[in-house]
């Protein structure tokens, strides 16, 4: 059985932040206008949202129960924005994270649900940067269990709206990835059109 993700020091999260800083580096120039797998967001929306919303939970981390401002859009370099934002999130963690109680948008939350959350939102939106910019995909199975574990536990169908849509059944043969993705809405079978 694979633990769960709030129970590690950071290893998995790091690992899936280290992915998506490598994919929001790699994006092609001219690519922004591309679409993605979560219809909410072309490429440059996604890596916006990507930056932003790790600022937002460094806020949160940073501030315990105070409700954090939204975070700021990425500048000229969103991939060394994700990646300094990643260190920071990573040593809140590591320095009284899973203790931690944290406001968002509700009510407080406990860090390892927060924790939970960071990983399947930045593996689940890195595979959307991946197919849509026609990168390798970088997360490894494990990881994607983790993930998958981590959503099935919170994302309720009320929960469920334009950035993760209704569960799309998959194969009982599929990935793990591909188990998680078809989870949080997506066809694991998408690609990139022809540009």
């Amino acid at each position: 059985m694979t633990p769960a993700p709030g129970a590690d020091d950071g290893a998995t999260l790091e690992r899936v932040l280290a992915g998506t800083t490598a994919l929001i580096a790699a994006v092609p120039p001219g690519s922004g206008q591309r679409p993605t797998p979560c219809p909410k967001y072309d490429v440059d929306a996604l890596v916006e949202h990507l930056v932003s919303w790790l600022r937002t939970f460094e806020a949160a981390f940073a501030a315990g129960t105070h409700r954090p401002p939204a975070g700021p859009a990425p500048g000229a370099d969103p991939a060394a924005d994700f990646a300094a934002t990643a260190t920071s999130v990573l040593a809140h963690w590591r320095n009284g994270g899973p203790q931690a109680t944290v406001t968002l948008a509700g009510p407080p939350t406990p860090g390892p649900m927060i924790y939970q959350m960071m990983v399947g939102e930045y593996l689940v939106h890195g595979w959307d940067l991946a197919v849509a910019t026609r990168q390798p995909v970088p997360y490894t199975a494990e990881d994607a269990d983790r993930a998958y574990a981590a959503l099935h536990g919170m994302l309720k169908p009320e929960y469920r709206g334009e950035a993760f849509g209704a569960a799309v059944p998959a194969p009982a043969d599929a990935t793990p990835l591909d188990k998680l993705v078809a989870f949080s809405g997506r066809d694991p079978q998408w690609t990139a059109p022809a540009t």
